[in-house]
Parts: C-alpha cells; structure tokens; sequence
C-alpha cells in the first residue's frame, strides 16, 4: 500500500470515529408540572375575539397591545422597536453570539497559512556570511473525533439561541414598560380631570362662604377652611402634574429621544378599551415565555460545554501538510531544485497538567447544575408572577366595583351635607369632611382602573 493510499484510510477512519461525541447528550431539565392556575378567573361565556394566545416560540410576533384599540399606543409601540437603545444593545449582543457561532463552526477546516522570510547568517562555523530565501505554505486540520468541536458549536448555537430568547425579553419588557407609562399617562390624566372639576367646585363653595361671612351668617373659620380646602386641592394637583411629567419623560427615554421631542396629549382613561384576557393553559407559558426560553438554552449550552471540557482528556489529532521554496540565492528561489515539502499525521496527548483538566470539567458540571437550578426558579417565578396577575385581575375588578358604591354613596353624602350647611344645621367642617371623603373615593376609582 503506497503513502496516499494509506493517508486516505487513516482520513476515513478518523471520519468514522467522529460519529461519537464525548460528554452527555441535551435533556430537558424537569420541572414540577402544574395543571392548572391556583386563582385563574372564571372562564367568561363570551370571549374577547381580539385577544390571540401567545404562538409557541415565537413571543415576539404577538403584538397584544393592540387589543387595547389605542392608534396612539400602537405608533409608539412601533417607534420604540426602532429606537430603544436596550433593544439595540440586545441585538448586539445576538449578533455577537451569532459570530462566536461561526468562530466556532470555522473549528471543521483546516487552518492555512503563508510564511516568506528573508534571513543573512552564517550556517556552520568557518563558513560565508550568505542570505537565504524561502517561502511556505501550511495547513493544519484538526480531526473532531471526540466530538470536542460539535460540542462546542452545539454550546455557542444555544447561547445564541438563548441571546435570542434574551431579545424578545427585552422586547416584551420594554413593550410593558411603555405600555404601563401610557396608562399611567392617562390615568394621571383623568386625575387631572377630576382635580379640574374639584377645584371648580371648591372654589364656587369659597365664594359662597365668604359671601355669608360677609353678610354674618358665618365665621371667619368656616372661610378658612373653604380656602385651606380649596388650596390642598391646588396643591395635590401640582403634585400629579409632576408625576405626569416624570412619567412622560420616562416614555421618551424608551422611545429614544430627548424629552423635549416628545408630548403626549391629555386622554381620559375612561376612553380606554379594557379586553378580557385568559391566561390559558400552565404549559403554554414555557413556550411564550422568552425568559424561561433564555433560560433553558442556557442549559443547553452548559450541558455541551461538559463535552468540550471532557474532551481535553483524549488525544489530538490532527493532518499536518507543508509546502514551499528555500534558497541561498533569489534567482533561483522557485525554481524546482529548492523545493521543500512535508505531510503527515500529528497526535497530542496531554500526560501531565496538574489536574487542570478535571478541574476544568468539574466547572463545566458546575456551571450545568448552576443552569439547570437558574432555569427551574425562573419557571417557579414565572408561575407565580402569572398567579399575581391573576389575583390582581380579580380581586381588583371586585375592589373597584365595592369602590365605585363608595363613591356614589360619597356623593349622595355630600349633596345633603351641603344642604344642611345652606339651612344652616350643620357647620363648615361637616361639609369638608363629606368633600373630602367624595374626592378620596373618587381618586381611588380611577387607581384601582389604572
């Protein structure tokens, strides 16, 4: 058998052999399975036709904010996936995943190279000073017959994939955030509103008090609590302005751009459409969910990079080829006589490293257990966040509902105060008082709405 021939069953046999990976093969970390939500809502008889499940896998593409019918926050919704830096920075970093990838996928091919130096020496003692010239070519192309550089594409392809995964998060959090500052925005509107109307009101009761003071059928004290009213009420409307445009500036930051750029007109919340959202079945959350994605791809990638660290405990081998031109003068450099070549098999064994490499798989064990824990209390955290929505959903709407009687009790409690303070049985503070409590009623239906 002649050296190609030899060459070319030592190649197809070191092929054969890398149909084997070193290091344990990707299972799904278990999870405790949860049929049902503890506080789901009661299925409604009729069901919101514009609410769409999540598709599994695929987060991002759901725009559910749409179900709140609002042109305003749609356009804002498409501005921030241009402008908001966090999702650009999250891009990035994908695209940098996405390179390590095919850094690590370039592993499968040889590695090829060019030398051309130049040198002036003496070769053996007694001898002339000369040049010599030379030119080569090299190739080194490592064999994957441990399976070291598929584990090693397997684990950078997951942390792409979980970079990925770590894209629709951002997404779905910036979304939340600026839809929660919108409706914030608007609530804080409606607010405003009601301290509007407020105001009109305790000033209209200002100018009446202080007309029968003048005429003696009241004190000086019923005058100054109509006007410390009057001015408590000012005041807390100041203080909403403010958060109004906090909150305002807080969304031009997400959309990317200066907050001088970026208004927002008053809306009422009470223009709001509200859509009735089931929140389906517990298995389908691990499939919408991006960060439990991130997170077992995460996994993923720890389970593959034990085989990469496994691997460094079996030999290295490798084809070695070489190829150029060596020669004391430049006429002659390329010319047939100078030609040098060389090709053959290479093997690297490690003997002796102190335990390093033990060490190192050890991490890679480490790092996977670590993963696997990470993964498993995002999905706890996940279901718990879904069961407070769910709780929140409920117990609020049944709040606001028992707030909304208070308030119209309030009302009614006002409305007569007053009119016994005009026949003149009651005094100021009776009044305050029932205000007060009207406003305050008032305010937390329009909160628990929010």
């Amino acid at each position: 058998m002649d050296a190609r021939r030899r060459y070319l069953v030592a190649v197809s046999v070191a092929l054969l052999l890398t149909a084997c990976a070193v290091g344990p093969d990707y299972e799904l970390p278990t999870t405790q399975a949860v049929p049902a939500y503890k506080r789901e809502t009661p299925v409604p008889t009729t069901t919101d036709a514009d609410w769409t499940p999540a598709s599994p896998g695929r987060p991002d593409t759901l725009q559910w904010w749409q179900v709140f019918k609002d042109p305003i926050l749609d356009g804002m919704m498409v501005e921030l996936g241009k402008n908001n830096q966090n999702i650009q920075v999250s891009l990035a970093n994908l695209r940098q995943a996405l390179a390590r990838v095919q850094e690590a996928r370039a592993s499968f091919f040889p590695v090829v190279g060019a030398t051309g130096s130049v040198s002036r020496g003496r070769s053996v003692s007694g001898a002339a000073v000369g040049k010599t010239y030379s030119a080569a070519m090299q190739a080194n192309w490592e064999l994957d017959i441990w399976g070291g550089i598929r584990r090693s594409v397997e684990s950078s392809a997951a942390e792409a994939e979980s970079r990925a995964a770590d894209l629709g998060a951002v997404l779905l959090s910036m979304r939340c955030e600026l839809a929660l500052n919108y409706f914030q925005v608007r609530m804080l509107d409606t607010l405003l509103g009601l301290y509007d109307q407020t105001i009109t009101a305790y000033s209209h009761s200002l100018r009446i008090t202080e007309n029968q003071y003048k005429a003696g059928t009241v004190t000086r004290a019923d005058v100054a609590q109509a006007t410390a009213q009057l001015r408590a009420v000012e005041a807390a409307k100041a203080d909403i302005r403010l958060r109004r445009n906090q909150t305002e500036h807080a969304m031009a930051t997400l959309l990317g751009v200066p907050p001088i750029h970026f208004e927002l007109a008053p809306k009422s919340l009470q223009q709001a459409h509200l859509p009735v959202i089931s929140a389906g079945l517990p298995a389908t959350l691990l499939e919408r969910r991006p960060d439990i994605a991130s997170a077992e791809r995460q996994v993923a990638a720890a389970n593959a990079a034990i085989g990469v660290a496994k691997s460094a405990h079996f030999p290295v081998f490798s084809f070695i080829a070489s190829g150029g031109y060596t020669s004391p003068s430049f006429s002659r450099w390329l010319t047939s006589p100078h030609e040098i070549w060389s090709l053959g098999p290479s093997l690297f064994l490690s003997l002796f490293e102190g335990g390093a490499i033990l060490a190192r798989t050890d991490q890679a064990i480490a790092a996977w257990e670590s993963t696997v824990a990470a993964y498993r209390q995002t999905v706890l955290q996940a279901f718990a966040e879904v069961e407070d929505a769910l709780t929140a959903s409920t117990l609020l709407k049944e709040e606001e509902r028992l707030q909304e009687e208070a308030w119209h009790a309030a009302q009614e409690a006002e409305h007569i105060v007053k009119n016994q303070y005009t026949a003149g049985t009651v005094d100021y503070l009776a009044v305050v008082v029932a205000q007060a409590s009207a406003l305050e009623n008032a305010r937390t239906v329009i909160q628990l709405k929010g």
